[in-house]
């Protein structure tokens, strides 16, 4: 989910962005962003989340399952 928002907010305010102070459109620039975003939210909600922007980079599926599981050990679910 923080993924999903971290994608619409940065369109959204890079769109402000075109709109309001003549910005070009950088699809490179957006995505960036949307990673950046993206996993500062989720290693600041999830303090247990240890792993670089480097390796969100490479592998968030990776870094993501790291994160549910890490959550979900803490409530006593086990994933086998």
């Amino acid at each position: 989910m923080i993924v999903w928002v971290a994608f619409i907010w940065n369109i959204w305010t890079y769109r402000n962005n075109i709109i309001f102070r003549n910005l070009k459109p950088n699809g490179v620039k957006v995505f960036t962003l949307v990673q950046i975003k993206s996993w500062a939210w989720i290693t600041r909600k999830y303090t247990k989340a240890m792993f670089s922007y480097f390796d969100w980079c490479l592998n968030p599926i990776t870094c993501l399952k790291y994160v549910l599981r890490s959550v979900f050990i803490v409530e006593g679910v086990d994933f086998g």
